[in-house]
């Protein structure tokens, strides 16, 4: 599919998109959060692909919905309150469909599985697939973002701001305590802030996993 030929759905998610509802750089790099979790994959092995579980630590960040989503990417009554963009440490690839579906929520299926031939048409695109999606390199999802128009999200996504490991929701049943692995890892972590509280991020509604408190807080 060329990108002439290719036709982006018109409906996207507002608190994404408009200028209204725009959230600062230092904000939004403050969402992200490391995780571990065990996903399906698809593994090239030579020229052949075969499926199997991997191990995956990766970088997420929370992104809003809006209230009342129906569609058919998003069967969830009611529908979450957000939705996680996923970065691999072991390479900084990010989830392309989960762009698409944070960008686009009112979307078809058919919407999303014509994105996902485009992504996985592109020479830089992964071979392997994690977790059902196609997963592309930093430079590719700045291409993206700035088609669907989420730059700043994506900007924040990627900057080299260290992570630190020890604070935060988790996204997946184990939390990875390792930094990151990759070339955003040059620089130590940053140590928690003693003099306040992190604020706790929204999370789907069937999460409900507990922020730790800094040391020493006994409320």
């Amino acid at each position: 599919m060329s990108p002439a030929a290719r036709t982006l759905p018109a409906k996207s998610n507002p608190l994404l998109t408009d200028a209204q509802h725009q959230v600062s750089h230092s904000e939004l790099i403050s969402r992200r959060r490391f995780a571990s979790a065990v996903l399906m994959a698809k593994l090239r092995t030579g020229s052949d692909k075969k499926d199997g579980c991997v191990t995956a630590d990766y970088v997420h960040m929370p992104v809003p919905l809006p209230r009342g989503i129906v569609s058919d990417l998003i069967r969830s009554n009611p529908s979450p309150s957000c939705y996680f963009l996923l970065r691999r440490t072991s390479d900084s690839y990010i989830s392309a469909i989960g762009l698409f579906k944070a960008t686009f929520p009112y979307a078809k299926v058919a919407d999303e599985e014509a994105e996902r031939a485009y992504i996985k048409s592109l020479p830089s695109t992964s071979p392997d697939e994690t977790d059902g999606a196609p997963w592309i390199p930093e430079e590719q999802a700045l291409e993206l973002a700035a088609e669907y128009n989420i730059t700043p999200w994506i900007q924040a996504f990627l900057d080299e701001t260290p992570i630190h490991p020890n604070i935060g929701p988790v996204l997946g049943p184990v939390a990875s305590s390792g930094p990151l692995r990759s070339k955003h890892s040059l620089e130590p972590p940053i140590p928690p802030s003693r003099s306040s509280r992190m604020r706790r991020l929204e999370s789907p509604p069937d999460s409900h996993v507990e922020e730790p408190s800094e040391a020493g807080d006994s409320s």
